[in-house]
């Protein structure tokens, strides 16, 4: 499992960073044979409240994913499927997430709302990640379906790509960089050269 990093140069300054536009995720895995799934991440909404409760918050540290993240990555579920987070509109937790909020109870079916508005489908709930994950998040939802997430001017993505064994990564490197739709649009929206890694 790798991150897709963007190298920028311009005039021997160089930027390494993680996030990158959506749209060149699904274009970079379909013209790369040896990248054989994709995990993209993106922000989500932190506060949340539970149905019925106009009152009481809870903050939870939350990441939105493809529905493919637990094909890439591996959570223990505690309660749902072992692939949650199909289709739109759900949200798994935290051991820990699922205790602050609904004590003992198991969760799995009710509705939790971001910031009193947007429903989410509680479809899981999963063991604590251990200390030493990339990914300490309380819990991880859907992936959004909003406007900006199609633009190319939006670098707030992070793309996780599954790569097959004994793959290039040079090769992999210089595919990624022959794919003119996305130079392309690289070049309209900055003076950099661009590079992937």
């Amino acid at each position: 499992i790798y991150r897709l990093n963007l190298v920028a140069e311009n005039q021997g300054e160089k930027i390494v960073s993680s996030y990158m536009p959506n749209p060149m995720a699904d274009l970079i895995l379909e013209n790369v044979p040896e990248l054989q799934n994709l995990c993209s991440f993106s922000w989500s909404e932190g506060t949340f409240n539970k149905e019925g409760d106009e009152i009481n918050t809870y903050n939870v540290n939350t990441r939105a994913v493809d529905s493919t993240f637990t094909e890439i990555f591996t959570l223990k579920m505690k309660y749902g499927p072992e692939h949650p987070l199909k289709g739109q509109g759900k949200i798994i937790l935290s051991e820990s997430a699922a205790k602050r909020i609904y004590g003992d109870e198991n969760p799995v079916g009710k509705t939790i709302f971001a910031n009193f508005t947007k429903p989410y489908e509680i479809s899981g709930v999963y063991y604590d990640q251990p200390e030493n994950t990339t990914f300490r998040h309380e819990a991880f939802c859907s992936y959004p379906t909003d406007f900006w997430v199609y633009e190319w001017t939006e670098y707030s993505f992070n793309h996780y790509y599954l790569i097959a064994p004994g793959a290039d990564f040079e090769q992999i490197n210089e595919k990624i960089k022959q794919i003119t739709s996305i130079t392309e649009h690289m070049a309209e929206n900055n003076d950099y050269k661009v590079n992937f890694s």
